[in-house]
């Protein structure tokens, strides 16, 4: 789905100044855990996405894409899906924005077709 959107997308941000596609994976893309084989496979899709339409958009300096890894996020559908969650042991989506905001804004020129771990940021 975010490859037809970025295809359908493409006039529309070949058109602007500065251009940035931020995508949303998930740290199972890199583990190997049984039971979690569609949400591994389709977030590991996610980054090679990422990487591939970075070198596919080379050619337009004022596209870019990457994807961030927001790790374990205090939101509703975790409530939902990990119950047994400490809370003050995940992240609030407000203490995330500033990666979003860095990768939207015209500071991250340059990086593309990056895998952001905000665990590690």
């Amino acid at each position: 789905m975010p490859a037809a959107l970025n295809r359908a997308c493409l006039p529309l941000l070949k058109a602007s100044p500065d251009a940035s596609v931020i995508l949303t994976s998930d740290d199972h893309a890199g583990r190997v855990r049984g039971y979690w084989g569609a949400l591994a496979v389709t977030k590991a899709a996610i980054e090679l996405l990422a990487q591939i339409q970075a070198d596919e958009w080379d050619a337009l300096p004022n596209l870019r894409i990457n994807a961030v890894v927001p790790g374990p996020v205090d939101s509703p559908q975790r409530q939902r899906t990990h119950p047994g969650d400490v809370k003050t042991h995940l992240r609030r989506p407000e203490e995330l924005m500033p990666v979003y905001l860095y990768l939207m804004g015209p500071d991250s020129r340059g990086t593309d077709g990056r895998v952001i771990a905000c665990q590690d940021s």
